[in-house]
């Protein structure tokens, strides 16, 4: 089934120097190899084969420049590589002398480079995504090949009776047919997706500027299934999916095999921390490097007491992380769906990740795993359900009251679930949760020997953050640790004579924070309402997520979805442009015309054609009419209206 040796070595010698072009133009992987001799090296190879496949163009740009000096017989391959089909193709099987491969354009009988590509075949019926070329009028199978998933009878059964029906059920063999249907297939999905755009556009255009959107209409789990597919298509076609990944892991060159050689790979201030945990509580840590990993390592692996701990409070990447490896180990990250992959986050000791170049790969030291498989995970899970409902209680209740006493906040949180935890628990919780450091929709404040849950908008954190964002964003600098791109800490650039000046926007902003505090704590005792009960529902996600949910908003929302501004993403936009109404009413206190302002903003003015946006204007007003109000203690402006008048308010985009 695989060519010879001499064919072999032709293709190879060929082909690989086409790679190297193409990734010198595609800018795929930062180091081509020049053979595969592990597996990454060959994933890196496929990466550019994909590339070179969606921009064949550049085989005819290679031809022109000739950088490698090609024979006449390399000439000629390169040149029948431009009838490569690249695509999702269902294997049917294989004999000795090849396989059979089916395809919306054909039958296709392939033969393999070698030995390894004929192993790397499947056994059963399949789907794959590969590339067929030809190949001295053989038809070979080459670079990438992607086992997707298995294949049903029936999808076999649908795809061969649209061949029949084309005249093209009878497998091919000739290279040059394959490439006069290559060329036909190219032609006819760049016809196909013109006439899909342009079928759009007609159907779709409603006026100057602005279209409707691909999710218009369509179901609430259909949108959530097709805004992660449109994140994860995009993520995996970012080059910055790489850097994104490597925040949070840690470089190595070569793969430890123990706990120790993992520690080594750390910064002296990670290990300084990861040994504290397993120290009494002020005593005296060692100094030297060694000394530190030789402390973890003869102490982690037998601390059932710091384990649980760990596992409590640890966010949900790094719970979730053990639990999948415990599954499947080693866990190769980039296999994973990328808005997967993102979510996990290493937990030293007890989980790395770790990466070389573009390879991610998450992992137990063999040290750690008695201590890890043994620990009661069923009912660890079951607490940290408990702590997320506190920690959702404490979310909500900040972010629609603004400011809230822990007492009122715990009252409210027992009535919204079924197994509150104790007065302690819950303070405990919120404080240690508080401490994380992807925590700022609420923090602590002590005023006048009285605890209050404040929004994180109210914080000494949230301010200096919004006076940044505000005043200082074109002067924000990311200074990373030493030697460690990934982290740091982000400064204000700005000359010494500046400094005084920004130390007193700053210090202004915080004294305003501290009246609008005081501000709240009254007009909640003028307008004489208790805190806004909580609901069971808005404790299944973050606050601005269940807002995001209500009906006001899902209208609005549903409204932007048929009224797209052209240069605007189908699927962003409409929950950007929600966010942004919420975040203003709620979170900056714009006035009721200055919400309304986000239609000009967002560049929404005209979408009604030459009048005022009147229905969407009616949208955004019912949206801000139902948002929770800080000076009504969270409830909302209709709410308040429908006690004071004891009749029901119909939303003006119904009425």
């Amino acid at each position: 089934m695989p060519l010879c040796t001499a064919q072999q070595e032709l293709f190879t010698s060929t082909f690989l120097p086409l790679l190297t072009y193409a990734n010198a133009q595609c800018h795929v992987v930062r180091d081509l190899p020049t053979s595969a001799t592990s597996d990454d090296d060959g994933l890196r190879l496929e990466l550019v084969a994909r590339a070179l496949w969606h921009h064949k163009e550049l085989i005819d740009d290679y031809l022109r420049d000739d950088p490698d000096g090609l024979s006449p017989e390399q000439r000629a391959i390169v040149h029948d590589l431009r009838g490569t089909l690249y695509g999702e193709f269902l294997f049917d099987g294989r004999e000795d002398s090849h396989a059979t491969l089916l395809h919306d354009s054909g039958a296709y009988h392939v033969v393999c480079l070698d030995d390894q590509a004929v192993a790397s075949l499947p056994d059963r019926l399949c789907t794959m995504r590969c590339a067929i070329a030809p190949y001295r009028g053989h038809i070979l199978l080459v670079w990438p090949i992607v086992i997707v998933g298995e294949a049903s009878p029936t999808q076999r059964q649908s795809l061969l009776r649209r061949l029949k029906a084309s005249g093209h059920l009878e497998p091919v063999t000739s290279g040059e047919e394959l490439a006069r249907r290559s060329a036909s297939w190219d032609t006819h999905e760049k016809l196909r997706t013109q006439r899909q755009e342009e079928q759009c556009r007609q159907a779709n255009h409603i006026g100057e500027g602005y279209h409707r959107g691909l999710l218009a209409g369509v179901t609430e789990p259909e949108r959530s299934l097709q805004c992660r597919q449109h994140q994860n298509a995009h993520l995996a076609t970012t080059e910055d999916l790489a850097s994104l990944l490597s925040f949070h892991s840690i470089p190595a060159t070569l793969f430890p095999f123990s706990l120790a050689e993992a520690l080594d790979l750390l910064e002296d201030d990670w290990l300084a921390s990861i040994a504290e945990q397993f120290s009494p509580l002020g005593a005296p840590l060692p100094t030297a490097r060694d000394a530190l990993i030789d402390h973890i390592t003869k102490q982690a692996p037998h601390d059932d007491n710091e384990r649980d701990s760990a596992l409590t409070w640890c966010e949900a990447g790094q719970f979730d992380l053990i639990r999948r490896l415990l599954r499947q180990n080693p866990l190769s990250l980039i296999e994973l769906e990328p808005l997967d992959a993102l979510s996990l986050y290493p937990m030293p000791p007890y989980t790395f990740i770790l990466h070389e170049k573009e390879s991610f790969v998450a992992w137990i030291p063999p040290e750690m795993l008695a201590i890890v498989t043994h620990t009661d995970f069923d009912t660890l899970a079951r607490l940290r359900a408990r702590l997320s409902e506190a920690e959702r209680a404490a979310d909500a209740l900040a972010s629609m009251c603004g400011v809230i006493s822990l007492d009122d906040a715990y009252q409210r949180y027992c009535e919204a679930v079924s197994e509150p935890l104790s007065r302690e628990q819950f303070e405990l919780a919120i404080i240690e949760l508080e401490s994380s450091e992807r925590r700022d929709t609420y923090a602590l404040w002590e005023h006048e020997s009285t605890s209050y849950l404040i929004s994180g908008e109210l914080s000494g954190e949230g301010v200096m953050a919004r006076v940044v964002r505000a005043h200082y964003a074109d002067r924000i600098l990311h200074v990373p640790t030493e030697g460690d791109q990934a982290t740091g800490t982000s400064v204000v650039v700005c000359d010494p004579e500046e400094q005084a000046e920004i130390a007193s926007v700053f210090l202004q902003a915080l004294e305003g924070a501290e009246r609008t505090k005081h501000r709240l704590l009254q007009a909640h005792n003028d307008v004489g309402l208790g805190p806004h009960p909580l609901a069971a529902t808005m404790l299944d996600r973050p606050f601005i997520d269940h807002l995001l949910g209500m009906p006001p908003l899902i209208r609005l929302r549903n409204y932007v979805d048929g009224h797209i501004p052209d240069h605007e993403d189908d699927y962003e936009f409409p929950t950007t442009f929600c966010r942004a109404v919420i975040i203003s009413a709620l979170f900056e206190h714009e006035s009721y015309h200055e919400v309304l302002d986000i239609i000009r903003l967002f560049g929404m003015e005209d979408c009604e054609g030459d009048h005022y946006p009147h229905q969407l204007g009616k949208l955004v007003t019912d949206v801000f009419n139902t948002l929770p109000a800080w000076q009504l203690n969270g409830w909302s402006l209709n709410e308040n209206t429908e006690r004071l008048t004891g009749q029901e308010v119909i939303p003006q985009a119904c009425a």
